[in-house]
């Protein structure tokens, strides 16, 4: 689904189509750091609380010079982007580890519960989101109403609907596997849905 995201949003003048496939690979990579960006948020503001910043800061710090030294490597070694956005992950993942790690010296209270079963939930999940995704949008995008229609409007139309599409099949799987947050996110629902006199069981 990368290269369609970037055709719909850059290819126009000199952005030619070379340009988004080159584009693609850079944001495949960057995206496989994303859950551990999202992790660093949590464990920095957990360290933040009990007022542990200088780990933090070390880890960032850590995490920089990784950065910098794999970028000067990829480049020497003539991978490009591509090895900027290596290096970038690389450094990501590091920096959660020493977190994670500080978290654990300074505060294992924070880390009572095991995360195994939620992430793999959410790997799950997420696997088969892609996957519909991926499927729902080739589908849409080659139905002959779809070739009518100007380039770039079939393209936003094409992944709105296998985005809503894959996104709900994703909720009602997770909520299946009774995910963590289901109640969270079940009682947010039941707000939504009120007017229609239907409510999920919290």
């Amino acid at each position: 689904m990368s290269e369609p995201v970037i055709k719909l949003l850059f290819e126009m003048g000199r952005f030619t189509a070379a340009d988004c496939t080159k584009t693609r690979n850079v944001l495949v990579l960057f995206a496989l750091a994303m859950p551990f960006y999202a992790m660093i948020s949590l464990v920095t503001r957990a360290l933040n609380v009990i007022g542990n910043t200088q780990a933090t800061f070390r880890a960032a710090v850590q995490a920089a010079v990784i950065n910098i030294v794999g970028s000067i490597l990829a480049i020497a070694c003539g991978y490009g982007i591509e090895g900027l956005a290596v290096a970038n992950a690389i450094s990501t993942v590091w920096q959660y580890g020493v977190l994670r790690k500080m978290l654990a010296k300074s505060a294992p209270a924070f880390l009572t519960e095991s995360l195994r079963r939620p992430c793999a939930q959410v790997l799950t999940g997420s696997l088969l989101m892609g996957l519909v995704a991926y499927h729902s949008y080739r589908w849409i995008i080659d139905l002959p109403i779809a070739t009518q229609l100007n380039g770039k409007l079939a393209l936003f139309l094409a992944m709105l609907l296998s985005a809503i599409l894959s996104a709900t099949i994703y909720a009602i799987f997770l909520d299946w596997l009774k995910y963590p947050e289901r109640d969270m996110v079940r009682t947010f629902v039941n707000k939504l849905i009120r007017p229609t006199g239907y409510q999920f069981k919290v």
